[in-house]
């Protein structure tokens, strides 16, 4: 037997979600993609979906999420549905044995979700650490003088028809 799934707001998510149906009500479009009424209908098919299999969204894993965004919503567990124009919705899910209660945390753009689960930093971190184990392979590199056994080579693409 399949519990039954209820979709619950956080306070500030439903104030947003509320404006968002204003301002499509009222025939306004953003200033950028997606307009309100492309994200409002993604986040209400995402409802839908979230309804019909609780799971719906991806687990983030717990190792990924911030201190900061545990102490924000109150849970480690946070599943993340991708919504049109790059924005997520954020839900985490409340159970017992008769229903399922999937509390809707917020949604936001890519950027702010990038920013509060740091994963530009990350990515950052990633590219100069790269960046710097290269800088020190190509300068051994040159202390070995390997880039003067591939003189044949470096005449072949100065000469050759792909030459950029």
């Amino acid at each position: 037997m399949s519990k039954e799934v209820e979709i619950r707001f956080d306070k500030e998510a439903y104030e947003e979600y509320e404006e968002l149906w204003g301002l499509v009500s009222r025939g306004e479009k953003g200033k950028t993609k997606p307009t309100y009424k492309q994200l409002l209908e993604s986040i209400n098919n995402a409802l839908k979906n979230i309804k019909a299999n609780h799971n719906y969204g991806n687990l983030i894993p717990r190792k990924y999420i911030p201190k900061k965004a545990i102490g924000k919503y109150g849970t480690d567990k946070i599943l993340r549905v991708e919504l049109v124009g790059y924005w997520r919705l954020l839900y985490t899910l409340i159970g017992d044995e008769v229903k399922i209660i999937a509390f809707i945390l917020e949604y936001m753009n890519h950027k702010e979700c990038n920013k509060l689960f740091g994963y530009r930093k990350k990515w950052e971190n990633m590219f100069w650490k790269l960046f710097f184990k290269s800088k020190r392979l190509n300068s051994s590199m040159q202390e070995l003088n390997i880039f003067n056994t591939c003189a044949p080579f470096e005449n072949y693409l100065n000469h050759s028809l792909y030459h950029f």
